[in-house]
């Protein structure tokens, strides 16, 4: 057998390591040293197709591990930086035609860069500050900690019921706050977060409900379990991926399909998979990436074809919509305020679609607020994690506030 056929089985033994690390996750993470073995079997597919493709095009394979680590570094610190390339390039106004050719190569480059960073695990399953629920998949257990992103680093401080908040918000709360990470304040200090922002301008006790990850479904089921005698409004943040959730809860009978803890258990594990740097991390997670969305748009196209043939798509206002009415129609004394948030960028389309909703059933005592005309501003958002900065957040504490004043 010849170097070259050596060098080429070897490749397609990179290949096939890359390929099981990347479809077959699911059969390591039963267990943190199954996580173990899938870490070794990433870097280690990412080294093994180095070397193998170097020897096959005549190039040193130490040589090219160098290369390799600086593409690793290079990565690692030009991903911050795409956003704001990008944005440079949207402000060159005197040169049009050199803006029209570069603007599709910066928005491509931000987007992979989003890809690569969007990964940096989850608050909900840290193993300290969460915990399992049996109705609710999880809640935030009683503590302090700090989560950790490229964009941010955020100390997180729960109180005794649950909620990222201070003890004296369970005390009366005049204003109570319910949505996802958005609401949660996921990328800001507690007292950055716009639930913090109203209560200190308002000078009234508010309590802030929000958890990552929640639909509209589980925050309805998290507001029963709070005294909300005292609550003159409650303010509910919306946002477009909730809606699996919110579809399974409507077609339920407003029931969630519950599940076990062994679940819970297995995302955490995973969670720490996400949450830890390895060798060629961002290099496996580029290729890795591209190859997953590739995947993903063959399918959506290929579905796209069938669409005639497929039963309408639920209409996710709707299901939302169902899901407010339940709300209103238990605290039917509380004024609701609405709003959405969405990912990197906020539309005005739920606003349209669910004011039509609200006055065609002439639901009461709710109020909506369309974020798309202030919410979208430069700066109001993260370059790689989808969420608003503290910039965004006093933007939509003001709008509340003045609404709130009202």
């Amino acid at each position: 057998m010849t170097k070259k056929q050596i060098s080429w089985i070897g490749f397609l033994v990179g290949i096939l390591l890359f390929c099981i690390s990347l479809f077959r996750e699911t059969l390591f993470i039963n267990s943190y040293f199954g996580v173990y073995i899938l870490i070794f079997l990433k870097s280690a597919s990412i080294l093994v197709l180095g070397y193998f493709f170097a020897r096959i095009i005549n190039i040193n394979p130490i040589k090219f591990l160098i290369i390799g680590v600086c593409f690793e570094v290079f990565i690692r610190l030009f991903m911050p930086q795409a956003y704001p390339l990008n944005q440079r390039v949207e402000k060159i106004y005197k040169y049009p035609a050199l803006r029209n050719t570069l603007q599709p190569i910066t928005n491509y480059v931000q987007n992979i860069a989003r890809n690569i960073g969007s990964d940096m695990g989850s608050v909900q399953y840290l193993e300290t500050g969460s915990r399992y629920d049996s109705e609710l998949f999880y809640t935030f257990e009683p503590s302090k900690f700090i989560f950790k992103h490229i964009d941010f680093t955020n100390e997180y401080s729960i109180n005794s019921k649950g909620a990222r908040d201070d003890e004296q918000s369970l005390q009366n709360p005049e204003i109570v706050f319910i949505g996802d990470s958005f609401t949660t304040g996921l990328g800001v200090n507690q007292d950055e977060s716009f639930s913090s922002r109203v209560e200190k301008a308002l000078q009234k006790n508010s309590l802030n409900l929000g958890v990552p990850s929640y639909g509209t479904a589980r925050e309805s089921l998290l507001l029963k379990r709070f005294n909300l005698d005292s609550c003159k409004y409650i303010v509910l943040q919306y946002c477009n991926n909730d809606d699996n959730e919110n579809r399974a809860f409507v077609d339920n009978n407003f029931k969630l399909t519950k599940r076990g803890e062994e679940d819970y258990k297995q995302a955490q594990i995973y969670n720490q998979l996400v949450l830890h740097y390895y060798p060629f991390r961002y290099t496996y997670s580029l290729f890795a990436k591209k190859i997953l969305y590739s995947i993903a748009d063959l399918m959506a196209k290929k579905e796209a074809n069938k669409a005639q043939t497929i039963k309408p798509v639920n209409n996710p206002v709707v299901d939302f919509f169902k899901i407010l009415q339940k709300i209103q129609g238990e605290y039917p004394d509380k004024k609701i305020i609405v709003f959405e948030l969405g990912l990197f960028n906020t539309s005005g389309d739920f606003y349209q679609k669910l004011k039509k909703l609200i006055d065609d059933n002439q639901l009461k005592n709710v109020e909506l607020v369309d974020t798309s005309t202030f919410i979208n501003c430069e700066d109001c958002y993260y370059g790689l994690d989808f969420h608003i900065t503290p910039k965004g957040h006093q933007m939509l504490a003001d709008t509340l506030v003045s609404r709130l004043k009202k």
